[in-house]
């Protein structure tokens, strides 16, 4: 079965997008929702969310990440987009994206690994399983060195070994599965035919200084046991699950026919080893759904495995299985096994879907300690619940330490929450669910839902993803693709792309965050060639800026884009270029953007002058008469700002309208408009 003919068998269940949102749940803390959507306003089958994940703290700040996956946008590329934490009171914005190639659906799987090039900052992977690297979907998983500053392309990118292995459609970190002091991870390739057709295989890949090998012959290499399995469908974590010292995986194969029926499927555990001895591909523990209806199950078709959920100091692992019977045909299930160096082989508790055909279990994932509970709790998805409208989803919170439940409804529901109200119906709410970290700082770990088929607000089903106790003002994905790099003149190109906003954009500031220093683009069209610094070019959505800062410096940039209904969001942190590493260009007579313009009471100018070269700065009207010298002598190589305050040399105001700035010197002449607005 293929990728696309999984997409197919998931429509009659939907097709994988994700959505996120809050409410107030009865028993939490109460908090405000946030809704986080995909740029691409109203176009559909973008996918958007169809994987999700929180990072760790990558900027510093105390707060933690977060990424959503888009394996459907730009015609199935596939896109992935991060969103930088913010306090309550601050807007939320996307910080990165990242595109795939060519129908690779990039963003199908996206997951935080640890520390796998053992620098001391947090990585993550992301999986585009179509990816023909060699090979028609053999797939691929490209990895990210975490940092306050991010790289614009993959640190490191590991393929599938064959075509049609679909290496990377699932990911997650491992702990240290080999005991040498370095996070490893997980990588699942379900459709790889070992030991026969499509029984699937899982790679656990060792980190390493500097990063880990591309050679998956390097990995330790996992595979199904009968043809049709999907080992590796899902694959997690589990820590010490068998109570010891060394850290556990858990590989799910949903499909599996050998053990208790067609379908039923089954969950592997494979325990690591610490040196001298070495991690091996013998299993420790076989789990089986422990419903009395197990064919059909699809147990292992998600896993989640690391919390605590009964309060005994050794994590557990939760498995879903969508397509039980137990509450109902379809109803779906969830079990949680306990760890243990003797752990059972079904569940020690479980909960069933409410009625039949909600697919309960179809995502699981962990809320840390600290929400309100005294232990790790789950996050379950059922996307195909219809009590608020047909297909739209639900979510449920199983609170650690609590009993079994015969249906699903008796645990802490959160109904669907459309991001356009009244049509919720085809949202699919909880296509898939995580733990969100705390995103706005408030100390509390918050969670979060996928709507696959969510609405816009076009009403165009385009998926969006909903913050569970989380709170501050969300805004769409207004910026995507930006990018900054140092040019070799030591100036730093700027480029990016604004989504439709509100009722279209009126202006946008760029700013410096070392200096405060801005340029403005006032929402005229802009179609001249980029020549010089200080220019803001707009074609279309598109944007391009030179910038000229201190090349002995590392700038980040912010954005200030105000609609032309009133709105005005910011996005702040901005990747910069990183430190300039070429050779310092021969300095030359340079006028930058003067700022604020327009202005009053004062702007400030800023220019350059090589070293003992002659040069004036002058200000002068429309007729080319003398305002204003703001400088006259030799320069020194460095950049000099001088505030004009709108007065003559003499201390005469000036009359509101537009003013030249003129910079001369050695021959060469540089000039900008400036209007004083009173």
């Amino acid at each position: 079965m293929s990728l696309y003919s999984l997409c197919n068998w998931r429509a009659a269940f939907s097709p994988v997008a994700v959505c996120c949102a809050l409410t107030f749940l009865v028993g939490l803390p109460v908090a405000a929702q946030v809704h986080l959507t995909d740029e691409a306003t109203g176009i559909t089958n973008q996918l958007y969310g169809a994987a999700i994940c929180a990072l760790d703290d990558l900027d510093g700040d105390g707060m933690d990440e977060f990424l959503v996956g888009a394996p459907g946008h730009v015609s199935e590329n596939g896109s992935v987009f991060l969103w930088r934490s913010r306090d309550g009171g601050t807007a939320h914005g996307v910080s990165q994206t990242w595109m795939g190639n060519t129908d690779e659906r990039f963003g199908w799987a996206v997951a935080r690994i640890g520390d796998v090039n053992n620098d001391g900052e947090p990585d993550f992977a992301v999986g585009a399983p179509l990816a023909n690297a060699g090979a028609a979907g053999n797939g691929r998983v490209c990895i990210f060195y975490g940092g306050s500053t991010l790289s614009s392309s993959p640190d490191r990118i590991i393929t599938g070994e064959t075509a049609g292995d679909q290496f990377g459609f699932s990911i997650s970190a491992a702990g240290d599965f080999n005991g040498d002091g370095r996070d490893d991870f997980i990588v699942g390739a379900p459709y790889r035919n070992s030991p026969s057709m499509e029984g699937g295989a899982a790679y656990v890949i060792y980190g390493a200084s500097g990063g880990p090998s591309t050679d998956l012959g390097d990995a330790l290499y996992l595979t199904g046991e009968v043809a049709g399995d999907h080992f590796g469908w899902a694959v997690t974590q589990v820590g010490t699950f068998f109570d010891g010292n060394e850290d556990c995986v858990a590989v799910g194969a949903p499909d599996n026919d050998s053990h208790f029926g067609a379908d039923a499927g089954v969950v592997y555990v494979f325990e690591g080893d610490l040196p001298p001895g070495g991690p091996n591909a013998t299993y420790d523990l076989l789990a089986n759904v422990g419903g009395t209806s197990k064919p059909g199950s699809r147990y292992g078709f998600a896993l989640k495995g690391g919390g605590d959920f009964n309060g005994d100091n050794t994590p557990d692992l939760a498995i879903g299985a969508p397509m039980n019977n137990e509450g109902g045909t379809e109803s779906g299930r969830v079990e949680v096994i306990f760890g243990d160096s003797n752990p059972s082989l079904t569940g020690d508790r479980y909960a069933n879907g409410e009625t039949g055909y909600d697919h309960f279990g179809y995502a699981v994932g962990q809320i840390w300690e600290g929400s309100g509970f005294t232990h790790d709790s789950l996050i379950i998805g059922a996307p195909h619940q219809s009590s608020d409208g047909a297909n739209s989803g639900r979510a449920y919170i199983y609170v650690g330490g609590s009993g079994s439940y015969q249906d699903a409804g008796s645990l802490t529901v959160i109904d669907v929450t459309p991001l356009l109200p009244g049509n919720q119906g085809g949202d699919e709410f909880g296509l898939a669910v995580c733990g969100a970290g705390d995103f706005d700082g408030d100390g509390i770990f918050d969670f979060a839902v996928g709507a696959p088929n969510g609405n816009s607000a076009t009403t165009t089903p385009s998926g969006y993803v909903y913050l569970g106790l989380t709170s501050g003002n969300a805004v769409s994905s207004y910026l995507s693709g930006w990018t900054s790099v140092w040019q070799d003149d030591a100036t730093v190109q700027l480029t990016f792309n604004l989504a439709p906003v509100g009722t279209g954009v009126a202006s946008v500031e760029i700013i410096r965050d070392a200096d405060g220093r801005q340029t403005v683009w006032d929402g005229a069209p802009v179609t001249a060639d980029l020549t010089e610094p200080g220019r803001l070019v707009a074609v279309g959505r598109s944007f391009s800026f030179i910038d000229s800062p201190d090349p002995r410096s590392a700038p980040t940039y912010s954005l200030k884009v105000r609609t032309t209904d009133g709105g005005e969001v910011t996005l702040v942190d901005l990747a910069g270029p990183g430190d300039f590493t070429g050779p310092l260009p021969a300095v030359r007579l340079a006028l930058d953007a003067p700022w604020p313009n327009p202005f009053n009471p004062t702007t400030r100018i800023r220019f350059r002058v090589p070293a003992g070269q002659a040069a004036a700065c002058l200000i002068t009207d429309l007729r080319g008469r003398q305002v204003r010298t703001l400088f006259s002598g030799e320069g020194d190589g460095t950049w000099r700002t001088e505030i004009w305050n709108g007065r003559t040399d003499d201390g005469r105001p000036v009359a509101s309208g537009v003013y030249l700035v003129r910079l001369t010197g050695g021959g060469e002449v540089r000039g900008g408009r400036v209007v004083l607005a009173k």
